[in-house]
């Protein structure tokens, strides 16, 4: 538990995660009081490694989560989600063995031969790279697979709720398309069953009670009728987005600027699902700057804001404001110094992050 002069501290701070941590503590304890724990989620697009943007979504949330656990007694998790049942659209540049992955664009991530040979698939080898990127820095957090949560049926009641509530899914997408686009939407992906595609393809008829959907192959013109479940079909990010907050309780996931009009979708399906909205605002930045050092930046949401500059040497995370290593990327301590005021730089020249 949280000793009661910093519990006061951290419920009076304007720092931008302690705001985003009241929040999200309002709303548990009006909605569910008696929660076991509080969920918080980010997500990992494993068609390519894990770069600084993965690591700025990762440390934003574990900000907002390590807030969280200084104001309240809720015990709380991290899920890193990583997608990858997507299908690959196009073969990186920066990877060797192009020319073998690109026999098999459209399939599943993880039904791809891993180029680097290394691992059971491309996806396998990424979603490793990521647990690898993540453990240097010593964030807590537990890790998900699409594919797995998807072929071992822990999203089947879901899967079969959005297509009992098809009609009000493609109510809330439809207007965000363009009309030839809107025409062939289908929120369902069917997994092609004998090329292994994920098929973009307008759907024919929905058998509720079945739980499966018919389409047809354009380039055979053959009609298959697929399970939504099991791993047979997933859906499209949007709905794949509100679906798992759905299916999860995801409490908290936090989203950029570039994402509004993605989350307000988003939110719509969970709402439609019976869950309501649990995404959160973002607020923050992770950029280079000179030096080999990285900087990360909290913008304001109403008030002044402190700065936490963290710097990067070999493999170790050490904080620049209160000289510990293993503080990490706990960065509570960030709402804690006067606004306005920035640690001294540390004189020796920090390594690159690989």
């Amino acid at each position: 538990m949280t000793d009661k002069p910093l519990r006061a501290v951290a419920l009076a701070s304007k720092a931008w995660p302690f705001e985003e941590a009241r929040k999200l503590l309002a709303r548990v304890e009006r909605s569910d009081p008696a929660k076991r724990e509080v969920l918080f989620e980010t997500g990992y697009g494993p068609s390519g490694l894990p770069h600084i943007g993965t690591f700025g979504e990762v440390a934003r949330t574990t900000m907002v989560r390590h807030a969280f656990e200084l104001m309240s007694d809720f015990p709380t998790r991290l899920l890193c989600f990583s997608d990858d049942m997507d299908g690959l659209r196009k073969v990186p540049d920066n990877i060797p063995n192009r020319d073998l992955v690109a026999k098999y664009l459209g399939r599943p991530l993880t039904q791809i031969p891993d180029p680097f040979d290394k691992y059971e698939s491309f996806g396998h080898h990424n979603n490793a790279m990521l647990r690898r990127f993540l453990d240097r820095y010593g964030f807590e957090y537990e890790f998900a697979s699409s594919t797995e949560y998807y072929t071992s049926g822990r999203f089947d009641g879901a899967l079969r709720e959005v297509l009992e509530r098809y009609d009000e899914v493609m109510a809330i997408m439809l207007p965000s398309l363009r009309e030839e686009r809107s025409q062939t939407y289908s929120p369902f992906l069917p997994i092609h069953p004998e090329s292994g595609i994920v098929m973009q393809v307008p759907i024919e008829e929905r058998r509720i009670d079945a739980g499966t959907i018919v389409w047809r192959d354009p380039e055979t013109g053959r009609i298959y009728e697929t399970p939504v479940t099991g791993g047979h079909a997933k859906l499209q990010w949007k709905p794949d987005w509100a679906m798992r907050w759905h299916a999860l309780g995801v409490d908290y996931e936090m989203s950029g600027k570039d994402l509004i009009d993605s989350v307000k979708l988003a939110s719509g399906i969970c709402r439609a699902l019976g869950s309501e909205q649990r995404i959160g605002r973002g607020d923050g930045c992770l950029r280079h700057t000179t030096g080999g050092q990285q900087r990360l930046e909290g913008f304001q949401t109403g008030s002044r804001l402190p700065t936490l500059h963290i710097q990067i040497q070999s493999a170790e995370a050490r904080c620049q404001l209160c000289e510990r290593p293993d503080c990490g990327l706990y960065l509570g301590c960030s709402g804690l110094r006067p606004s306005g005021r920035r640690p001294q730089r540390r004189s020796e020249n920090p390594g690159r992050v690989a």
